[in-house]
């Protein structure tokens, strides 16, 4: 939901990229941005960021990952940088991949 919301507001649209993802483009508050959804399963994210990371060589600490949370209220925003996957298995695979 947070990425449709943040595609919308940055008048670009998902279309299927060759990563497994699909990849929106656009501009927030005039900066580039990527937006994308990985169509594997959640626990397997890892193989379809890191496939668009290497392609629009993009660093690892320019990577933000959204993600659920449970232990959070529903409409909460937390941030973090840095730190371990804390039991989340898509986090997980991110980080190794």
């Amino acid at each position: 939901m947070v990425t449709a919301l943040l595609a919308d507001r940055a008048g670009a649209r998902f279309k299927a990229h060759r990563s497994g993802s699909d990849v929106a483009e656009g501009r927030l508050a005039e900066v580039p941005v990527t937006l994308a959804r990985p169509r594997s399963y959640m626990n397997l994210s890892g193989k379809p960021v890191a496939a668009l990371t290497a392609f629009y060589k993009v660093p690892p600490d320019r990577l933000v990952v959204i993600h659920d949370e449970l232990d959070i209220p529903f409409g909460t925003l937390r941030l973090k940088l840095g730190g371990g996957a804390g039991g989340h298995n898509g986090l997980r695979s991110i980080t190794q991949a």
